[in-house]
């Protein structure tokens, strides 16, 4: 198991935004403003998303990353978290019928978080991470339903 994780990191460290072809970044451009789209919704609309920003803003911490729709800063994991909840709240998501998985529910909100924290991150590099973020949750998932199911 130690060899395919070093060759998965390998694989996401090693691999820049002129690597990923034309489609796919298309791909992801209209999945992250479908993922916008739908956390800002939820945020209106989704059961329990409202307590969910509640309990992020409560814990306090550094006001690193945003919680869409509701113009508050909270720590990058906890906006993660938030952003994350709602993505899935109104079951609109992406979702991958090979893998059965929602690749962009978790992709996006953490990038989004990190990127924010972190500031100074290009269009491109937002893209590439958010590209293989969602390959990675594929494979994961991918792996999943072979020895699981």
């Amino acid at each position: 198991m130690a060899n395919e994780s070093l060759t998965l990191a390998k694989y996401i460290v090693d691999t820049d935004y002129g690597d990923i072809p034309r489609d796919v970044a298309a791909v992801t451009k209209r999945s992250l403003l479908d993922a916008t789209g739908v956390i800002l919704a939820a945020g209106k609309l989704g059961e329990g998303c409202k307590q969910f920003v509640s309990l992020a803003i409560e814990q306090g911490g550094k006001k690193e990353s945003t919680i869409l729709g509701f113009g508050v800063k909270v720590p990058a994991c906890t906006a993660a978290f938030a952003n994350g909840s709602m993505s899935h709240a109104l079951d609109f998501e992406d979702t991958h019928d090979r893998a059965l998985v929602h690749p962009n529910a978790a992709a996006i909100p953490a990038a989004l978080a990190i990127s924010e924290s972190r500031g100074n991150v290009s269009g491109k590099e937002l893209i590439t991470a958010l590209t293989l973020g969602s390959d990675l949750v594929f494979k994961v998932g991918s792996c999943c339903e072979r020895e699981c199911g």
